[in-house]
């Protein structure tokens, strides 16, 4: 039976994807005017708060994949995603795409509410406090734009977490062969 990823390996997982995709995240969703230096540093807590929440959401949805795989697994087999076949990759296509899907969602409810929070406090100009920061076509393609970058971040957890998965088993296998071989 496919072991399931601890939750360590689950974090390292959550955070290799962080480091991976951060940069172009940010490069995607801020504009041109917000990249130079001062202003970065002056949004950087709600660059790091972006990131803790990605993050965490990272590692959720690591964990829902890990649980999948392991459905997955017991119907089909322990090879069945390992082997190239077409139904693992039209399963893994759409597993991917409704998580992403999910993902979108969650983070734009956490972020709908944080930004709530903060426009309660004070943070943000009480004369617009929920005017969009930009038009609404750049918005929209924003939204696309994430919403396809969310799916390519699910695609590469679900690859990720297979290959994690594969290694361990990897391990263990070469540790077994050790053991018998003394």
């Amino acid at each position: 039976m496919a072991q399931k990823l601890t939750a360590r390996q689950k974090w390292q997982l959550a955070i290799r994807l962080l480091v991976l995709y951060s940069p172009l995240l940010l490069y995607i969703n801020l504009p041109e005017k917000e990249r130079n230096p001062a202003k970065l540093l002056e949004i950087s807590p709600f660059i790091l708060g972006f990131f803790l929440i990605a993050l965490g959401l990272y590692f959720l949805w690591i964990s829902a994949t890990d649980w999948i795989q392991n459905q997955l697994f017991r119907f089909f087999g322990e090879d069945f995603l390992l082997d190239f076949n077409w139904l693992a990759l039209l399963l893994t296509m759409v597993i991917s795409l409704g998580l992403a899907l999910l993902y979108t969602q969650a983070f734009h409810l956490i972020l709908w509410a944080l930004f709530s929070f903060v426009s309660q406090i004070g943070f943000v100009n009480p004369a617009q406090p929920h005017a969009p920061p930009f038009p609404p076509e750049v918005f929209a393609y924003l939204q696309r734009v994430n919403s396809v970058f969310n799916l390519v971040v699910i695609l590469s957890a679900f690859y990720l977490t297979i290959i994690s998965r594969s290694f361990q088993q990897l391990k263990d296998i070469q540790l077994r062969a050790e053991r018998s071989e003394k």
